[in-house]
């Protein structure tokens, strides 16, 4: 099953899911982390440039957008894409979201526009600002859902003060318990003379 945070209300249905079921977070591209310092990223595998520049979530989502204007069956208008912080923030951080967008201003431009995208026409097929909003507010409820647990948070649960070096409490051994008014025999002195 795959699609939108709001799936995660399905899955956490019961225990017995959430332990079978595997999440895969495919996260949008965001403009937080061009703010951000370099400690405070965790470098992966495609996050530096060929000079050795770190790229950041607009700079990937960058990438993404020019390769489907690229794909498109249309001529684009100079410099329409220049503005990568809008079209991010315009299609909510998500190529696909973009995509479909791209979509929209190609019909648009071969019916009507002899085949040029151009600015206006990428604005008439945006999504209005009041469903954006909404639509980003819903990601960021959703990655906030996404994010895991510290592990304090867990030992709270069990009254601890941390996971780590925590030693198995040690068992005693049960008393039992023996027939009342029945002395037990450790109770009376064994051997020699008894008067």
């Amino acid at each position: 099953m795959s699609g939108a945070y709001d799936l995660l209300g399905l899955k956490s249905g019961t225990g017995q899911l959430i332990r079978r079921a595997e999440t895969i977070h495919m996260s949008r591209y965001d403009l937080g982390d061009q703010f951000a310092s370099e400690d405070d990223l965790d470098p992966m595998p495609g996050d530096f440039d060929e000079a050795g520049f770190r790229l950041t979530g607009l700079d990937h989502f960058s990438q993404a957008m020019y390769a489907l204007v690229e794909a498109a069956p249309v001529e684009c208008e100079e410099g329409l894409f220049d503005d990568h912080a809008y079209y991010l923030m315009k299609s909510v951080g998500c190529v696909g979201n973009f995509r479909d967008w791209l979509d929209r201003g190609c019909v648009d431009a071969l019916s009507g526009n002899a085949g040029l995208l151009s600015k206006q026409i990428m604005r008439r097929s945006a999504i209005p600002n009041w469903k954006l909003t909404r639509l980003t507010k819903e990601a960021m409820l959703g990655e906030v859902q996404m994010r895991d647990l510290a592990d304090i948070e867990l030992a709270s649960l069990y009254k601890l003060a941390s996971l780590e070096g925590i030693d198995p409490p040690q068992r005693q051994k049960p008393k039992r318990a023996g027939r009342v008014g029945k002395r037990g025999p450790s109770r009376d002195p064994v051997g020699g003379i008894h008067d």
